[in-house]
């Protein structure tokens, strides 16, 4: 794919990407690409439309999160670290979601304590 698509793009002159994983990441989660199969017990990273049309799956190996996307794969070979944008994007979808709940739980507690006092 050609052209800067707001998510990824590796410059061959400057031998780097364009934008930060973390931006990737906060892509995949602002587009809603991490999904959990239930039947399969995996999760997917979905694509963005204009970006790629990969589905790749995230899922446990020997106790470490694994993703079947080529950068994954080739740190995996080499022996090296496979955190990939996908795995850091479910990782933050897990403190998200984890922050969430906590979020709604002290909301909960507060409307509580509001309506003890108010009566």
């Amino acid at each position: 794919m050609n052209g800067d698509n707001g998510v990824q793009l590796y410059s061959h002159h400057a031998k780097e990407c364009l934008h930060s994983q973390q931006h990737k990441i906060d892509k995949f989660l602002e587009h809603g690409c991490i999904r959990y199969d239930d039947k399969e017990k995996v999760y997917h990273c979905l694509p963005i439309e204009g970006y790629n049309k990969t589905i790749y799956t995230i899922k446990k190996e020997g106790g470490e999160l694994v993703c079947d996307c080529q950068y994954c794969t080739t740190k995996i070979k080499k022996g090296e670290d496979p955190m990939c944008s996908h795995i850091g994007a479910l990782y933050e979808f897990w403190a998200r979601g984890h922050k969430a709940r906590l979020d709604e739980r002290v909301s909960m507690g507060l409307q509580m304590v509001l309506s003890e006092v108010s009566v």
